[in-house]
Formats: C-alpha cells, sequence, structure tokens
C-alpha cells in the first residue's frame, strides 16, 4: 500500500467513560484497497495512572483478492505511537 496522502474519516463512537473511539474512512486512497476501513482505538489506563495499554483494532473489506493485509498501516500506527509517547515522556520530564 503506497503512502496514503489524504484520508477523510467520519467518528462513529467517542466513548470518554470507556475511552474508546471508532471511526471509519469515507474518502481517501485508502479505499482503493479496502471497502471498508474501520478502526477502533481504546485505552486501558494502569491502576496508578502512570501508563495506558493502547489497543487499536481494524475491521476491514479488501476491494479485492490482491490487496494484502493491512500491515503497513498497522506499523505506521505503532511508530506513530511510540513517537507520541516518547515526546510526552520527554515534556513531562
Amino acid at each position: 500500500i503506497p503512502i496514503v496522502t489524504f484520508g477523510k474519516e467520519k467518528v462513529l463512537v467517542a466513548d470518554d467513560a470507556n475511552k474508546t473511539v471508532s471511526y471509519t474512512v469515507i474518502e481517501g486512497e485508502i479505499l482503493n484497497f479496502f471497502k471498508v476501513f474501520t478502526p477502533t482505538v481504546k485505552v486501558f489506563p494502569s491502576e496508578d495512572g502512570k501508563a495506558c495499554k493502547v489497543v487499536w483494532d481494524v475491521e476491514y473489506e479488501k476491494a479485492n483478492d490482491e490487496v494484502g493485509e493491512p500491515t503497513m498501516i498497522q506499523e505506521f500506527a505503532v511508530n506513530t505511537l511510540k513517537a507520541l509517547d516518547e515526546h510526552l515522556l520527554t515534556a513531562a520530564a
């Protein structure tokens, strides 16, 4: 999957109490590869409040059989969250 330069998303769920956000892609290049692409992000705070576990799950339907699994998108999300984590830890120090 080439780099996605544009995407428009529609928020389906924004649940502060359960620390969950779910959205679906409604425009952009990713729809050339996936008919449906709907990530859900859920945050699980630690008991001491000093850390969180983030689970990113995605429901998707490939546009055709030639499209691979969305591993590049997963890697991008993981790298982005790690960079954000490092930034926040540095800013808090």
